[in-house]
């Protein structure tokens, strides 16, 4: 009987159980075993592997049905917006340029393959449980287009919390409309969460048109979409997830302020779907996912359809306490069909990475990380990076820390820049940047006020910046002579500045009352500092549409379960040209206000908010000659019900 014992509780230790009360049970049977040690089932957190590095997390639950570009404005990132609400918007982040910026999804890269960039105003920010941001080089551990920064949306498993039903109606100025379902249920082993939403505005707001004022025209969207999440969790060992997420916009581009009867239309169909199985042992954590991507968009008719297959496994070993090491790879095969590109087109890019982390006391951390790409077996640019995190002085309710990174990031060129004809360029080089950056972090905790504050600075030199250029000559199919714009690596770029975030929480004595105060400051340079031509006046000059100057600044105070919310957003000029010889768009402050109430009601709870946003009525552009709607209202409801 004791050997029958034995071997029943290694089978249970070592094989993930069919049914979730099969431990318990086993656990029942054997009175005289004993006991387990409690396993828990880890993630490999890729952000615990840059020690010192900028990051923002925040959980999407409590935020209102609105794009990835309202989420985000909360922070000092510049997004190019060309229009009103769903038109498109690309972000700037660290005066890079949108391509160089890395959004990934479950840690799936999903910028566009063929232009290298997202249009944030395509995703809702409550299709994802949670939101990472990532400031500086992360190439090493993101892999490619992570020059300025990364952005991560993540969903989340929650276990043994019961059945929940949320619903959410908004409603705002110039017939935007907005509705999410979201129904979840977990027990023990699993947890099932389905969301569906809905968003649509006419956007026919008014604007200044000379000395009269008209009102927009053909800037309406429709955006809905279906996510569904699936987790299986067999035993504390094994988790098995699968993710889906399908997402419709259709629109009319907002033409400039000029054009009353342009009647552009682009239409984007995203299907994702991921599968993964982690396992969590002793001293190891492995994860091996599979997934597939399908984005198809339409622009009057013409095409640009990109599938891709992804896989990738990795395995997180843990020696001791003080140390990590990762490691791993990702496959992803491509297979584009574009109108203008030749047919029987595929690429096949793969990432080896590795990484570690030591903290050999309470006092340092040190992160190295590694990754070589290849497309088409072919290696491409390596890219390292060293990181690390020290404390300078350290005393009973405050601490100061110093930050430190040096890295070389790298931009493949873009399927555009490829295959696109007329023009594209197989000898494209991959864009390099080596990356500097240092900081300090303080945090001081008193009986009712606390501080944190964060200075960086920051330094990226980018050699091989790829822009496409007039000159190109050919023929066409009938032999006639055409000319076209070509890419090239023609640039080199140095993007510096710093940025300074501090924030201020208080507490009184009255438990009912608390108010915080975030603000940031942020210094960009971002200048050409290269010559190709004779004539280039460009040399020396501001990157168009990156600001030198950007500042937000938001107090919000809560008062038992009222909460008002006071946001400022300060946007420095910014130049149309690489020249900077035409004038700048002007700077612009952006003042937003937003009364919440919460109501608890046994099982039941609600949440009434009215905002009023562009208090002061502000006239300004993002992008030259596209209108922006002034002063407008937005109110939101949200039921939830636990069952």
């Amino acid at each position: 009987m004791n050997y029958l014992r034995f071997f029943l509780l290694q089978a249970i230790r070592v094989l993930p159980p069919v049914f979730c009360s099969l431990p318990s049970f086993g656990q029942e049977m054997l009175e005289d075993s004993l006991l387990l040690k409690e396993v828990v089932v880890l993630g490999i957190d890729a952000e615990k592997y840059i020690p010192g590095g900028k990051l923002e997390t925040f959980r999407t639950d409590s935020l209102p049905v609105q794009s990835l570009t309202q989420s985000l404005q909360q922070f000092p990132v510049y997004f190019i917006e060309y229009g009103a609400a769903g038109q498109l918007a690309s972000i700037n982040l660290r005066g890079l340029g949108a391509s160089r910026t890395s959004l990934l999804w479950n840690g799936i890269e999903i910028n566009s393959f063929t232009l290298g960039q997202s249009d944030f105003n395509l995703i809702p920010a409550k299709a994802t449980d949670e939101i990472s941001m990532q400031w500086g080089s992360g190439a090493s551990l993101f892999g490619n287009g992570a020059l300025g920064g990364s952005v991560n949306l993540r969903s989340r498993p929650r276990f043994e919390e019961g059945q929940t039903i949320t619903l959410q109606q908004g409603i705002a100025s110039f017939g935007n409309y907005q509705t999410q379902v979201e129904h979840g249920w977990s027990g023990q082993c699993w947890n099932l969460k389905t969301k569906a939403y809905y968003q649509s505005a006419e956007n026919n707001f008014p604007y200044a048109l000379g000395d009269s004022t008209v009102r927009q025209r053909n800037a309406a969207y429709l955006n809905y979409g279906l996510v569904q999440d699936v987790y299986f969790r067999p035993s504390q060992r094994h988790l098995f997830s699968l993710n889906f997420w399908y997402n419709y916009n259709d629109r009319e581009v907002q033409p400039n302020r000029n054009d009353l009867t342009s009647d552009d239309e682009l239409i984007d169909d995203n299907f994702r779907v991921l599968g993964s199985w982690l396992y969590s042992g002793r001293n190891t954590t492995g994860e091996l996912s599979l997934g597939f991507t399908r984005d198809d968009q339409r622009f009057n008719g013409s095409r640009v359809l990109t599938s891709r297959w992804f896989g990738a496994y990795q395995l997180e070993w843990r020696p001791g306490d003080q140390l990590f090491f990762k490691g791993g790879i990702n496959l992803n095969h491509l297979r584009p069909n574009v109108d203008a590109y030749d047919h029987g087109i595929s690429e096949t890019r793969n990432d080896l990475f590795a990484s570690g982390v030591w903290q050999p006391s309470t006092r340092l951390r040190v992160g190295v990380n590694l990754r070589q790409p290849m497309v088409e077996g072919n290696l491409k640019p390596f890219s390292p990076s060293v990181s690390a995190e020290w404390v300078i002085m350290e005393m009973e309710k405050a601490e100061l820390k110093g930050q430190a990174e040096v890295s070389r990031s790298f931009r493949l060129p873009t399927l555009n820049d490829r295959y696109w004809i007329p023009g594209g360029n197989l000898d494209l080089r991959s864009e390099l940047s080596w990356n500097q950056e240092v900081g300090l972090k303080f945090a001081a905790d008193g009986k009712r006020m606390a501080y944190e504050g964060n200075l960086n600075y920051f330094r990226h030199d980018v050699d091989d910046w790829i822009i496409w250029l007039p000159g190109g000559r050919g023929v066409d199919d009938e032999g006639q002579p055409i000319s076209f714009w070509f890419p090239d690596n023609v640039r080199q770029v140095l993007a510096q500045g710093f940025e300074l975030q501090s924030i201020w929480t208080f507490q009184p004595e009255n438990d009912d009352f608390h108010w915080r105060l975030k603000s940031n400051v942020s210094y960009t340079r971002s200048q050409n500092k290269s010559s190709f031509r004779a004539n280039d006046r460009s040399l020396n000059k501001q990157l168009p549409y990156t600001p030198l100057w950007m500042a937000n600044a938001q107090l919000q105070g809560q008062i038992r379960n009222w909460r008002i919310t006071v946001t400022g957003i300060y946007t420095g000029k910014r130049y149309r040209d690489a020249s900077n010889e035409l004038s700048p768009l002007p700077a612009y402050t952006l003042a937003h206000v937003n009364l919440s109430r919460q109501i608890r009601w046994g099982n039941f709870e609600y949440l009434l908010s009215a905002a009023l946003n562009n208090v002061f009525n502000e006239r300004y552009e993002s992008f030259e000659n596209r209108a922006m709607p002034g002063r407008n209202y937005a109110f939101n409801f949200q039921f939830n019900y636990k069952f």
